[in-house]
Parts: structure tokens; C-alpha cells; sequence
């Protein structure tokens, strides 16, 4: 994926797949009359995407691009930009949290996730243990990012759970400062902390949903 441009006296520079690339403007050029509305719209989006890189910043899951399937000449920063841009529009920080990918890589999440609601502060996240629905090492371990619904990008994340995938669940409890938020993304990390999967999206339903 090609990112914006930036220009330096009469040159373009830009980089695609990784590889910076130099182009002379031609003559007479007019950044107004070349930058159409998709312009706009691309430039909107990158700034977006940009800021929401920039949030998961320390955690395991921005870490996990480094390693994730890329095309040739991709970074880890141009993968993440090429998975989420359709995430995105020119209005909204986020228009649709269900296609956002806040993690990649090449494990495979259980059969039977979902997560439910336990009383005022708790998310319990659950999935089928026996063998042909684990997919996946008994001894891999969930991780889960929640994001709230306020337009930021407040991340919180949870990356030190002591769960296992053999476990069938875990429960994370949020602080009252933390608020509920409702966008939760769970994803796996393997014992060894160098294989990752993509993050898998949940709603939470915070009222009416859930056990007391």
C-alpha cells in the first residue's frame, strides 16, 4: 500500500511496499488542482490510522506486526495501515470497530469464543476446550484490548493474563475509571511471546446482558 506523499521543493517523495520512491513534479504543478475529494478522504484516513498506531504503542499487540504475514517489502506499520483501511472514513476516528484488526499473525482462535457480562466490572470471555475446538497449544495465553465508544482511541489492555487456551476462559475486571467500554478485541500469544493471532472483535453488552 502506497502512503501520502510528501513533497521537498520539486520532488515527491513517498513510500510504496516499504521502498522509497523519488518523482519529479511536473511543471506548473498546483497541489490544489491535483488533490481530489479521494484525496481528502485518504489523507483522513491515514491521520486516523496513524494516531491509532501510535496508541497501541507498548503493547503486545502493535508488536505482533512485526512478525505478521506481509507482502513483499511490507512493513509491520504498512501492514496495519493496508488491514484497517477500510475501518476508517473521512468523518469518523473509527466507522466501523468490527473490521479493525488491532493484531496479526498466524494462530488460530478456538471454536465457541464469546464473552458476557458479570455483574458492574467484570467481561468473561469463554471458548471451547476439547480437543478438535482448541485449535491451537493448550499453553497459549489470551490477550484482550477494549476500546470505548467515546471516538478516542483510550485503550486499555490487558496482556498479562495468566488464562491459558486449555482453560476455556478468562475474566477481566475493569476499574471504575475505566468506565465499560464496549469494543473488546481478544487475540493469542504463544508461550514463547514470538506468535501472535489476528484480534478476534466482541461486542460487550454492558446492560441487560451477562450474570449478576
Amino acid at each position: 500500500m502506497e502512503t501520502l506523499p510528501r513533497r521537498a521543493g520539486d520532488y515527491i517523495i513517498y513510500n510504496r511496499l516499504g521502498t522509497p520512491c523519488l518523482r519529479r513534479l511536473p511543471k506548473n504543478f498546483h497541489p490544489e488542482s491535483h488533490f481530489t475529494e479521494a484525496h481528502r478522504v485518504n489523507q483522513d484516513r491515514i491521520r486516523y490510522l496513524v494516531s491509532l498506531y501510535q496508541a497501541l504503542e507498548g503493547t503486545k499487540a502493535r508488536e505482533s506486526w512485526r512478525d505478521a504475514p506481509k507482502q513483499a517489502g511490507q512493513t509491520g506499520y504498512n501492514a496495519f495501515v493496508s488491514r484497517n483501511y477500510a475501518a476508517f472514513n473521512a468523518k469518523e476516528a473509527v466507522a466501523d470497530h468490527a473490521r479493525l484488526t488491532l493484531s496479526d499473525g498466524r494462530l488460530r482462535h478456538p471454536l465457541g469464543l464469546g464473552a458476557r457480562v458479570r455483574g458492574e466490572r467484570e467481561i468473561a470471555f469463554e471458548w471451547e476446550t476439547q480437543d478438535d475446538q482448541l485449535l491451537g497449544a493448550q499453553s497459549d495465553r489470551p490477550r484482550v484490548i477494549l476500546m470505548p465508544d467515546d471516538g478516542s482511541y483510550g485503550i486499555i489492555a490487558r496482556e498479562s493474563l495468566e488464562a491459558k487456551r486449555k482453560d476455556g476462559r478468562v475474566v477481566v475486571t475493569l476499574s471504575p475509571e475505566e468506565g465499560r467500554p464496549p469494543f473488546a478485541y481478544l487475540y493469542w500469544e504463544s508461550r514463547d511471546g514470538r506468535r501472535f493471532s489476528p484480534t478476534q472483535f466482541l461486542l460487550i453488552a454492558w446492560d441487560g446482558g451477562g450474570e449478576p
